[in-house]
């Protein structure tokens, strides 16, 4: 489906575009390769995605699992954490938050860490749920990190150490940091 659709679009630069550009034409047919090519290099099949998370961070992905979640999830891991940034050189965990949810979920949040807090109603930790977000005071005033839960305690979250990771909320570090999960 994808691939009649970028297809549809070659053809379409083929015909209208190239024909005009004369002598760059040679250039941009590569470029745009280069970019399909990087584009399906990102997506895992679901096979991948389940073995990833099982070796990587012992967390099973059952049929009942938003693969979506999981699949943007990898696509994300090793990223550089990067203030106010959004892209794949670098993001801020608000920015992955947002990212996550969006594909995920088709759900819009925006904002820093301390504004998405306020978007979300409050759950007890006792019911996260996939998808859920966890929020935390890392400096010692007011929300300041965010994370999305995956399951079995896990979260993935853009650390401003490792970038893009997952971490357990029952490590120690996240624990005492830990101030509510809200649900979207």
């Amino acid at each position: 489906m994808i691939l009649n659709g970028v297809q549809k679009i070659l053809v379409l630069w083929k015909e209208k575009v190239l024909p005009n550009l004369g002598s760059l034409s040679f250039l941009i047919i590569p470029f745009f390769a280069l970019v399909l090519v990087a584009d399906q290099a990102k997506s895992f099949s679901e096979k991948e995605v389940q073995n990833y998370f099982s070796e990587t961070w012992k967390l099973e992905i059952d049929p009942k699992s938003n693969l979506e979640l999981f699949k943007e999830a990898q696509r994300w891991i090793g990223t550089p954490h990067k203030d106010n940034s959004k892209n794949e050189s670098g993001i801020d965990c608000s920015s992955l938050a947002a990212k996550l949810v969006q594909k995920a979920y088709s759900k819009t949040i925006t904002g820093s860490s301390e504004s998405i807090s306020k978007q979300v109603k409050k759950i007890p930790e006792s019911d996260l749920q996939e998808g859920d977000l966890v929020f935390f005071n890392i400096y010692g005033e007011k929300i300041s990190h965010v994370g999305v839960y995956l399951k079995d305690r896990k979260f993935v979250h853009a650390s401003v150490v490792k970038g893009v990771t997952v971490n357990s909320l029952d490590e120690n570090y996240y624990k005492t940091r830990f101030v509510f999960a809200g649900r979207l």
